[in-house]
């Protein structure tokens, strides 16, 4: 075999990793987990109508108490991300909202991206029009921390 062809082998297999579930798929391990224990069916069910709201759950309890992994399988699939629509499917997820005792304000973020990054790298990250989230993500994700040194810092 070729270079190429362990290039295209590997890309493939790549592309199919980052390939989200589909709704089938989902609704498969949602209904084993209920099935194993794992999860709690009615709060399954809170998390879905707080996601998709109470109209959209309708329908997935059978008449036996059970989860309708139909009823599942429609939901997710009439509720799925459409393709080419802001993100590509598969991406990270958005970071959480700050809590209360995180950060509070930009110009603390701003120092903190100094210290580990320096003056440069930062300034690209804070614009006219507010922070580049883009830009943010690729900094914290490129491993270029100037700040050199160990993870512990081990007494005694």
């Amino acid at each position: 075999m070729s270079i190429n062809g362990i290039q295209s082998t590997s890309m493939d297999s790549m592309q199919q990793m980052r390939k989200p579930p589909s709704a089938e798929e989902m609704a498969g391990r949602m209904a084993q987990s209920v099935e194993d224990g794992d999860v709690d069916l009615d709060t399954l069910i809170e998390n879905l109508e707080s996601r998709f709201g109470e109209d959209a759950t309708t329908g997935l309890i059978a008449e036996d108490g059970t989860l309708d992994v139909t009823a599942l399988t429609d939901l997710l699939a009439a509720n799925a991300p459409e393709e080419g629509q802001g993100k590509p499917a598969g991406g990270p997820p958005p970071p959480p909202p700050p809590s209360s005792d995180s950060m509070s304000s930009t110009e603390e973020l701003e120092a903190k991206l100094v210290e580990e990054y320096g003056s440069e790298a930062a300034s690209a990250i804070f614009t006219e029009d507010g922070i580049d989230f883009e830009a943010l993500t690729d900094l914290l994700t490129s491993g270029e921390s100037e700040e050199t040194g160990f993870l512990l810092n081990v007494t005694g």
